[in-house]
């Protein structure tokens, strides 16, 4: 049987304002590979294997606006990195500007929906908004940079990161590609 997951449709206002959008649409997920079992229902579906990520619990929210949600302080972190200014870091960076923020929510509007929450965020040395994630000895972000241009960075101890550059129409893959890293 399909996994089916909700995503949202998905309003400029709505992303512009920091909100989850609320309007719901059923689409079909690929299988998962061999070893990933998927626990929860249509709303919520987390694949689980004996390894947690580090950060946020989560629990299956009825609510998207429950105080408790943790994607609303995500959400919250996003809009606040507008504050800073140039050279935040005392190193010449730019400041996170709007369409890197933009791109911030489109990911955690992809995370919300595979409820797989993020260990932090922050601004990117590299001038945009900056996602991480960690699970034991594996390490991964995803970096929505001033330039629209977004990244995906997948390491193992001391390995060299595999970086590469996602494509916006392919958000959904990567955030998934980078769960199924992390919890295989």
């Amino acid at each position: 049987m399909p996994l089916l997951i909700k995503y949202e449709m998905m309003s400029t206002d709505a992303l512009v304002a920091g909100l989850p959008p609320l309007v719901h649409t059923l689409h079909e997920l690929p299988p998962l590979p061999g070893g990933v079992s998927v626990t929860g229902n249509t709303k919520n579906a987390t694949p689980t294997t004996t390894t947690k990520q580090e950060g946020t619990a989560i629990k299956d929210f009825e609510d998207l606006y429950d105080a408790d949600n943790p994607f609303l302080k995500f959400f919250g972190r996003v809009d606040s990195l507008r504050n800073l200014q140039d050279d935040w870091n005392s190193y010449g960076s730019a400041a996170p500007n709007k369409t890197a923020r933009f791109w911030a929510r489109r990911v955690l509007d992809q995370l919300m929906h595979l409820n797989f929450a993020p260990l932090t965020i922050s601004a990117s040395s590299d001038e945009g908004v900056a996602i991480f994630f960690r699970s034991e000895n594996k390490r991964a972000s995803i970096e929505c940079m001033n330039s629209g241009e977004i990244l995906g960075v997948i390491s193992t101890g001391l390995e060299a990161p595999d970086v590469w550059i996602i494509s916006q129409d392919h958000l959904k893959h990567a955030v998934k590609k980078i769960q199924i890293f992390l919890t295989e």
